[in-house]
């Protein structure tokens, strides 16, 4: 799986429920009943994944968190995100590709 700096990554709202206690994720993928438990560092990425979050965010935050830097974090960045794919628990959403667009054009009176 290739995942850029700009990926988006986010929890699946369906079939996923997790809780985070006591620094403990608790996440149980109601789909298939498989139970999973993130502590440490994988709890405090886990948080960011909730909030919706990109590839390079959770590398900043798994440096700061485990001491890791350049491939190293991205390494393990890779194999968490993937882990969590390949499980279902998270929607990975490429960049968008091409130039921006303008969007529609306003009414004269509201540009």
């Amino acid at each position: 799986m290739y995942l850029s700096d700009d990926t988006r990554v986010t929890v699946r709202s369906n079939p996923i429920v997790h809780e985070t206690l006591d620094g403990e994720a608790v996440i149980i993928n109601l789909q298939s009943g498989t139970y999973y438990s993130l502590q440490g560092v994988g709890a405090v990425l886990w948080q960011d994944v909730v909030a919706s979050t990109t590839v390079a965010a959770l590398g900043e935050r798994i440096s700061a968190e485990a001491g890791l830097s350049g491939d190293a974090a991205r390494a393990a960045v890779e194999r968490f995100v993937a882990g969590l794919h390949d499980e279902a628990l998270v929607a990975v959403e490429p960049p968008p590709t091409g130039a921006p667009s303008d969007g529609p054009a306003l009414p004269d009176d509201l540009g």
